[in-house]
């Protein structure tokens, strides 16, 4: 098998990475996902999970990642962790990747680290006004993570967009491809990424 394929989807929480990225490998086949939430370290001890900053480049192992995607990229398998979100720790098993075609990762600070920017084949930054973003993530942390609407729009306020204007927007000089989303499923948003991958 020739080298895979590293593609990394960056956008700011809730702007369809996970669901892109889904779509982008139904249409590549053979594919190994990966997700960058899956290597945030275990919360602390001592630490309040209510005010502890999730969306900090600092509390996820991206170092960790660079290695296994590298690992990935030289035709072998890693072992990823598995985090748990209601826990707030990873679990005591971890997720077995393989080597494939095309190795698909999402996340919010993949281009932020020059050591795992330097992985990827193909960076992709999905362009998307922040007000839907919000509303997408209250969706989400309501329905699926058992959160309470006025804390995720608080943390949302204090933390998770400050550190995207920080952080996550400048990197989006770093992509290949910038994609805005507006008025495409995300199966179209997909095929547009497929034509250049």
């Amino acid at each position: 098998m020739s080298a895979p394929k590293v593609i990394g989807i960056v956008g700011a929480s809730g702007s369809g990475k996970t669901t892109i990225a889904g779509e982008l490998a139904k249409l590549c086949g053979e594919t190994c996902m990966v997700s960058q939430d899956n290597y945030y370290q275990d919360l602390p001890d001592d630490a309040d999970a209510e005010q502890w900053n999730f969306d900090n480049p600092d509390v996820i192992d991206l170092a960790q990642l660079a290695r296994d995607l590298k690992t990935l990229k030289n035709g072998r398998p890693a072992e990823a962790p598995r985090y748990i979100f209601s826990s707030h720790r990873r679990a005591p098993d971890r997720i077995l990747l393989h080597p494939s075609p095309v190795i698909l990762v999402e996340g919010l600070f993949l281009f932020v680290l020059p050591e795992l920017r330097n992985v990827f084949d193909l960076k992709v930054f999905i362009d998307i006004p922040m007000a839907t973003c919000l509303e997408r993530r209250v969706r989400r942390d309501v329905c699926e993570r058992g959160r309470i609407e006025t804390i995720v729009r608080r943390r949302w306020q204090e933390q998770v967009e400050p550190v995207f204007k920080q952080l996550v927007e400048p990197s989006r000089k770093s992509a290949d491809f910038v994609l805005n989303p507006e008025g495409l499923t995300p199966r179209q948003c997909a095929e547009e990424i497929f034509k250049i991958k």
